[in-house]
């Protein structure tokens, strides 16, 4: 399996567009057919990151008062990308 790959950009657009380009390497590319499971770095921010300047990981913003998450953009890609195996 993959674990914990990421990226820490406020960019959506280019951390959903890296998304799609790894996810399908791995799922239509047959020098990766031994990957089973990919897991993505965090669902949220890191917990104790500022929100300014923070690291953006995470495919969801978390407001640590009000204890809520909101999906950004990537996690929209990575929750609707096809999961149908090769």
């Amino acid at each position: 399996w993959i674990n914990e790959y990421g990226w820490n950009t406020k960019d959506e657009g280019a951390k959903s567009r890296d998304l799609v380009t790894v996810l399908s390497a791995l799922q239509n590319n047959s020098t990766y057919d031994y990957v089973e499971l990919a897991q993505y770095l965090v669902l949220t921010d890191l917990p104790n990151a500022p929100k300014i300047g923070g690291h953006d990981y995470g495919l969801m913003d978390r407001d640590v008062d009000a204890l809520t998450i909101t999906p950004r953009l990537s996690y929209e890609t990575f929750a609707n990308f096809s999961k149908n195996a090769r």
